[in-house]
């Protein structure tokens, strides 16, 4: 009897233990560096600061955390509508179906007149593959990914004869990077190089 009792106990803790795993990931932010500590994500984005700390460019739609820093949060309250400059750490955060950008500002700025309109750039520490293949050939054949981030590479001829010989191993990559839509694959992000090494 206790044995059955014991057995019934295990059973329900892994249950509750199975539950909570499962319903924490819609709620899980994906710092990066989890599959490899040298992994990130750096970026600057120029958009319009909208209320709630969003800002939008270059059809993306990102949150911007400064919960840790209160002259960012006066910064941006004084900011709120304005095109701005926002750089920082980006993460992700899995909600669901969707998958909300996260950017962990470290600096918050008024953007100037004469700069370019909206962009998002990025350098990113990464895993870089090349010769990788999709569903209706929607690929540009090569990606980088950093922790749970994959985005495809649009790389020159000479970019992709080093792409080529760093396949595998860590790479750096920096250049602007837009959403691209699909028919089999619905949302792909492009990074279009400048850099790579």
């Amino acid at each position: 009897m206790r044995q059955a009792v014991r057995s019934g106990r295990r059973a329900v803790l892994a249950a509750v233990l199975v539950m909570l795993a499962t319903s924490d990931r819609s709620q899980r932010i994906y710092g990066l560096g989890q599959a490899d500590p040298g992994h990130s994500i750096e970026a600057e984005v120029k958009g319009t600061l909208k209320p709630g700390y969003q800002i939008s460019a270059t059809g993306l739609t990102w949150d911007v955390d400064i919960s840790e820093d209160g002259t960012l949060r006066q910064a941006a309250e004084q900011l709120a509508g304005k095109q701005v400059i926002v750089r920082g750490k980006y993460a992700e955060r899995n909600d669901g179906p969707r998958v909300r950008r996260i950017l962990t500002a470290r600096a918050l700025e008024p953007a100037a007149e004469t700069e370019r309109r909206e962009y998002v750039d990025v350098t990113v520490r990464g895993t870089l593959r090349v010769g990788v293949v999709a569903i209706g050939g929607e690929t540009t054949g090569a990606t980088i990914t950093a922790g749970p981030v994959t985005w495809e590479l649009e790389l020159d001829g000479r970019q992709r004869e080093l792409a080529v010989r760093l396949n595998g191993s860590t790479a750096l990559v920096s250049g602007p990077i837009r959403p691209v839509g699909g028919v089999e694959v619905r949302n792909r992000t492009i990074l279009t190089v400048r850099r790579i090494q």
